[in-house]
């Protein structure tokens, strides 16, 4: 048995295999990067609780974006106005409905896309591109929830 080790060969694989890992990751992250991307404007009315800059844009379940930036309408305190990056190869038409969704789990809010018509005009073709959002159904129970407690308290 040899008795003398190695230690220069060791360590150069220990960093090439470092060097390996993190080339990987990077690559991974640049999939999710990759395609040409619209800044899309989002109009919704009332909360978005949970959404921040960061968050997450779906489209049939596919992430297809990120919420770069979030604002209120200086006309109406109740709209909340979300600026998102959306790949543009996405079938986003005008019909398309958005719904601020949030996972159960972690709290963290998320914009999901669904729908839309095959024969109505892409969203891209409008300047700006915007979607007026619709309430989740979550919010909505939220909403029926603190109602009821208030009835129950003025009772």
């Amino acid at each position: 048995m040899e008795t003398r080790a190695r230690y220069a060969l060791i360590g150069f694989f220990t960093l090439a295999v470092i060097v390996a890992a993190f080339a990987f990751i990077y690559w991974l992250k640049r999939l999710d990067e990759t395609g040409l991307r619209a800044t899309v404007y989002f109009e919704f009315s009332g909360s978005v609780g949970g959404l921040a800059p960061g968050g997450a844009v779906y489209f049939a379940g596919i992430k297809v974006g990120n919420v770069t930036a979030l604002a209120f309408d200086t006309e109406d305190p109740n709209k909340v106005l979300v600026t998102a990056e959306v790949r543009q190869d996405v079938p986003v038409k005008t019909d398309t409905r958005a719904v601020v969704g949030s996972n159960l789990l972690t709290g963290v809010a998320y914009i999901e896309m669904t729908g839309g018509t095959g024969a109505a005009p892409s969203i891209f073709v409008q300047t700006p591109p915007k979607l007026v959002g619709d309430q989740s159904a979550f919010s909505d129970v939220l909403a029926a929830a603190g109602s009821a407690v208030s009835k129950l308290e003025s009772i």
